[in-house]
């Protein structure tokens, strides 16, 4: 037991990784690849998952080898490219927490119908919330909350897919077409006229690949949010026994973010696809969908078990994201120019009140059809991807950094494959839209 609970205490950065991964990309977007394809894109949930990994580790391995984050690399590189970082992470910050924030607001509105409380107001509670937990515990309160989460998470899902494997597929009853949910009295899945079958010449199911790839498991820039959070674990220190340790993190942090998302898939494939059903638009009845789908399958006894599952998860992203937002434009900030310790505090304290604002007034006046919302965040994410993988590739083997900490050759491969693979599809799409 107790060598358990140290194993749990050494992880740190890649929990938190886990936190802000495991969302959108696994909640949303790996279920509706089930939900609307069954397993026919689980390869690319792992092939994605597989060739992104070695840019992610980047940013652990170059905080925890020299003791800074990789907007010190980015500087040294070019100034500018820090300057590029700011105006990107500025743009993105509102409409990416609006994001996760609706889903977030969609699971408490459905886990608390009665209190009959809009969107608006549930993201609201939710933003002032994870800003009250930030600015009095900051990155401590953040690991160990993302701990406790991703551990309900992940015996949640287990069970659950477990358990879908286990109940006949005709327990989930369909009225005129359409399945009812009796507890919220609404529908929450929509009968299609046929299962869908993924075609690389229709250019809506193209389009949904990439955006299911772009956040799978988390946008390319997290790579960055990884070196700032192992920088700030390491408190200064840095060296080949915390390099070890940090990969080790980084590893155990993937491959669970990995895991499950392919259990979020399978979860889709079986409760879903397996009736010829769709997933709706709307952030409530989405949200209502994810919860009591699986529990119409499951049993009504299972409906705690995924309630809990599915907002552990989108409460998890949408924390990390509002600490990860502000915390990095900071820290690009004072790569630039350096301020005191109360300075740095009062401007991320500042960045995270602004992340609140702007978001209430994106999900207020651009959110109306989250589906369509969410594919246009994640598509522009992987068209993104390129640049920070080649950046972080730059970084590690084609700047100053030194020799002995640079991964092995397996590494440096699969990272010019994902190169390839980021670029070509990339292209692919853009080719698709202009001529399509």
């Amino acid at each position: 037991m107790n060598k358990i609970i140290n194993f749990f205490q050494k992880l740190g950065p890649a929990i938190v990784f886990a936190g802000a991964a495991v969302g959108v990309s696994h909640l949303v977007q790996a279920s509706r690849a089930g939900a609307n394809f069954g397993y026919q894109l689980l390869a690319f949930v792992v092939l994605v998952h597989l060739l992104k990994y070695p840019f992610f580790e980047y940013g652990n391995l170059y905080a925890s080898a020299t003791g800074e984050s990789l907007i010190y690399a980015y500087k040294k590189i070019n100034k500018y490219l820090v300057h590029a970082y700011i105006v990107f992470n500025l743009a993105m910050v509102s409409i990416t927490q609006a994001a996760v924030t609706i889903i977030t607001a969609g699971l408490m509105a459905n886990i608390f119908p009665n209190l009959n409380l809009s969107i608006s107001l549930w993201s609201l509670i939710l933003l002032a919330l994870c800003s009250v937990i930030l600015i009095l515990g900051h990155y401590k309160w953040l690991e160990r909350a993302s701990k406790v989460i991703l551990l309900i998470l992940t015996i949640s899902l287990i069970s659950s897919v477990a358990l879908s494997f286990m109940e006949p597929s005709n327990s989930i009853t369909l009225k005129n077409g359409v399945l009812f949910e009796d507890i919220f009295n609404t529908e929450i899945v929509q009968q299609a006229t046929k299962k869908n079958f993924f075609s690389w010449s229709n250019i809506a199911d193209f389009s949904f690949l990439i955006a299911m790839m772009g956040w799978m498991p988390a946008p390319m820039d997290f790579s960055i949010w990884n070196s700032i959070w192992t920088k700030a674990k390491l408190k200064g220190d840095s060296g080949k026994e915390h390099c070890d340790n940090a990969l080790f993190d980084s590893k155990v942090g993937y491959v669970l973010t990995a895991s499950l998302a392919v259990l979020f898939l399978v979860l889709g494939a079986k409760v879903v696809y397996s009736q010829g059903a769709s997933l709706p638009n709307g952030a409530v009845d989405f949200s209502a969908a994810l919860i009591n789908m699986f529990t119409k399958h499951l049993g009504n006894w299972a409906k705690p078990i995924i309630s809990i599952a599915a907002f552990a998860t989108m409460f998890s992203t949408t924390l990390t994201c509002l600490d990860g937002y502000p915390r990095v434009i900071v820290n690009a900030i004072t790569e630039l120019k350096s301020m005191s310790n109360k300075t740095y505090n009062t401007l991320y304290h500042s960045m995270i009140a602004f992340a609140a604002v702007t978001t209430m007034i994106v999900i207020l006046f651009f959110t109306k059809n989250m589906k369509a919302y969410i594919d246009f965040i994640t598509i522009v994410s992987f068209l993104c991807a390129p640049v920070f993988a080649f950046i972080n590739y730059r970084v590690i083997f084609k700047t100053d950094f030194p020799e002995n900490y640079q991964p092995g050759r397996l590494n440096r491969s699969l990272a010019k494959l994902g190169l390839v693979f980021l670029i070509l599809f990339s292209l692919v799409f853009v080719w698709f839209r202009i001529f399509n």
